[in-house]
């Protein structure tokens, strides 16, 4: 049931006299206090587990198709299986999440999208010639999805954007610093113990900063 349906029948319980006002004003200030009955709590987490499982089975399922036929596919056709199924996930998110009954569905789409672009730019470049092993490489094609979800995440703050531009942001960090180093004396497991130290408080930030927003999922809370 959307929005507008879900007002219809209010009033039409009102029209009855079958539901007050106080009534509602109680489930509506229930509601933004975040005191959702289990049963509704337990539903809703279900079907946003099973989107999630849906999107990573499509992931997996693109990922075994591409690897089974590699050396019968030709350029553009590895780069459209991969890549374009990115996008068009993406696209088809975007379309769904102007419907407010296709939220759940739009967040899974946008979960395919996060998942199988990785795939796509790491085909597009080793296509292209490139080592996609190098950290150059690694920086670009992190670099590439960071600005894409953080734009996307700027546009419509949902948590699945949170969440990867965590991810990317992270591999853009260990990428980049580690291109930066290459491989100069000194810079032995200390350094990357150091990068480690400075991940573990960045996140510890970033948890007690979605204590205060509305990314609360992102804490376990």
């Amino acid at each position: 049931m959307d929005k507008k349906e879900l007002l219809k029948h209010i009033q039409s319980l009102a029209s009855q006299q079958a539901i007050t006002k106080d009534e509602v004003t109680s489930a509506f200030d229930a509601g933004i206090r975040g005191d959702v009955p289990n049963e509704v709590s337990h539903q809703v987490g279900i079907s946003h587990i099973l989107y999630y499982i849906g999107g990573a089975v499509v992931f997996l399922g693109i990922s075994v198709l591409i690897w089974q036929h590699w050396t019968s596919l030709n350029s553009a056709t590895k780069i459209l299986s991969t890549l374009g199924s990115g996008i068009a996930s993406y696209i088809a998110a975007v379309f769904l999440s102007r419907e407010e009954r296709l939220e759940i569905a739009s967040r899974a789409f946008y979960f395919i999208s996060a998942l199988v672009m990785p795939l796509g730019l790491h085909v597009t470049f080793h296509v292209a010639g490139l080592d996609t092993g190098s950290n150059g490489v690694q920086s670009v094609v992190s670099g590439i999805l960071l600005v894409t979800f953080f734009l996307s995440y700027l546009a419509n703050r949902k948590t699945v954007f949170a969440l990867f531009n965590i991810i990317f942001g992270t591999w853009l960090f260990f990428s980049f610093t580690s291109l930066i180093v290459g491989g100069r004396p000194g810079f032995g497991w200390e350094f990357s113990a150091y990068r480690v130290l400075c991940t573990g408080l960045v996140y510890a930030l970033l948890g007690y900063y979605f204590t205060t927003t509305s990314h609360r999922a992102l804490t376990g809370a």
